[in-house]
């Protein structure tokens, strides 16, 4: 993942004190890219029966993704282009974040 700058993490910081986190099952990370933003929402949601799922329409982004998260089975990543409509059922989410 990249690292990012100070500046950007503050304001990346007050994006994700505006979700509602406190008892999430299911987050949904629409443009994930390298999972990064992802990544750091897991680390503010309770650790309790929460999944985190990215979709991006770089596959290459994905599979890096993938490989970088593959000893964490709480994500998943995949590739899909979001124009199509996204690939869940109505309400599977409490937190979608883009």
């Amino acid at each position: 993942m990249k690292e990012r700058s100070p500046d950007v993490m503050e304001m990346l910081q007050f994006i994700y004190s505006l979700l509602n986190l406190e008892r999430p099952h299911h987050i949904l990370d629409v443009g994930c890219g390298d999972g990064y933003d992802l990544w750091q929402i897991s680390q503010l949601a309770p650790p309790v029966d929460c999944h985190f799922w990215g979709l991006d329409t770089a596959a290459t982004a994905i599979q890096a993704t993938q490989a970088d998260h593959r000893f964490d089975d709480r994500f998943t990543f995949l590739a899909h282009d979001v124009s199509q409509g996204l690939p869940f059922e109505d309400g599977q989410f409490d937190v979608i974040f883009s």
